[in-house]
């Protein structure tokens, strides 16, 4: 037996049979199982994923991946159970080797022996429980992620991300739950927002963040401040930059301004 650990993508066990995923010719030889199997990759693009006959699926393995992908969103919505970056995956398996998947203690066991295969048979029996509050942040994310990519959001997200982490599991969430998800959004969701909303191709030396802290960077938290975040902090206009971070000159005054001369 060989054990393997990755991050879980689907809080759910399963055990099954491998397929080999090899591109999307697989995806037809999905179809023609007469039974469910465990799907195997290096990695699969959520545009091929939305393909798949998921009622000829068990779970995946997949030897990359991460909570940040869209793919991510995609396993956990489905409850399909799912670990993602198990490097050594494709190397483990072949195909029809037996597989068991675990979503929530994020492990794969190929070729499980007796005792392994008896608890996960009662395993999947009693069905994984509520997410751990860990999981729960993990999985609001991934909403965030998902729907900052699909449209706008409002002062309601922490409702829109319930209403779909419910959804998804196919259940209410517990208190616990709704509580988790609603400090992640406070926490998270702006960020992800502002994220959203800045855009590729961006000169990031000259965000926020002062250049995500690189030195020389001119945002609020970079070295020196503007003459805006001078007045800001209630310090008075005074003189404004010059290129080379001296005071530039001051504008002459017009005659006809009534502070000249």
């Amino acid at each position: 037996m060989i054990v393997r650990t990755g991050v879980g993508a689907a809080w759910n066990y399963t055990m099954g049979p491998a397929l080999l995923y090899t591109g999307r010719r697989s995806i037809d030889e999905i179809y023609r199982q007469r039974m469910p199997v465990v799907v195997v990759a290096e990695f699969i693009p959520l545009a091929d994923l939305e393909k798949i006959e998921l009622t000829r699926v068990y779970g995946f393995v997949m030897a990359r991946g991460s909570t940040t992908d869209p793919e991510y969103a995609f396993y956990m919505s489905r409850r399909k159970a799912t670990v993602l970056g198990v490097a050594t995956i494709i190397a483990d398996v072949g195909a029809g080797t037996r597989v068991v998947v675990d979503g929530v203690n994020e492990r794969v066991y190929v070729d499980p022996d007796d005792e392994t295969v008896k608890l996960y048979e009662e395993l999947r029996r009693r069905g994984p429980g509520p997410m751990s509050p860990e999981k729960v942040a993990e999985f609001t994310r991934a909403t965030l992620h998902g729907a900052v990519r699909g449209h706008d959001f409002t002062d309601t997200m922490s409702s829109a991300v319930v209403a779909a982490a419910s959804q998804s599991l196919g259940r209410e969430l517990t208190e616990e739950e709704k509580t988790k998800v609603r400090q992640t959004v406070a926490v998270e969701g702006p960020a992800v927002v502002a994220g959203a909303g800045a855009g590729a191709g961006h000169d990031h030396d000259h965000g926020a963040e002062g250049g995500a802290g690189k030195p020389g960077g001119r945002g609020a938290r970079g070295g020196r401040r503007t003459r805006r975040e001078g007045e800001a902090e209630g310090e008075g206009e005074g003189p404004a930059e010059g290129p080379d971070g001296t005071p530039a000159p001051a504008k002459p005054k017009s005659p006809d301004d009534p502070s000249c001369c």
